[in-house]
């Protein structure tokens, strides 16, 4: 499979085109300085985002 049906595919499931997608994961990247297309960043991406909606929840 190549990436731009993976980016085709996530962005039919988001209902969004790929360009808005690709613009958020610049925003991502941009923000908060981490790449969500490195593994281990978006671990740490994802490891944050279960921490704040956790604090959220209590």
């Amino acid at each position: 499979m190549s990436i731009w049906t993976a980016y085709n595919q996530t962005a039919h499931n988001l209902f969004v085109h790929r360009n808005t997608l690709n613009n958020r994961l610049l925003r991502i990247k941009k923000l908060f300085e981490l790449d969500p297309k490195n593994t281990e960043d978006l671990f740490q991406l994802f490891i944050g985002y279960i921490t704040f909606y956790y604090r959220q929840t209590l």
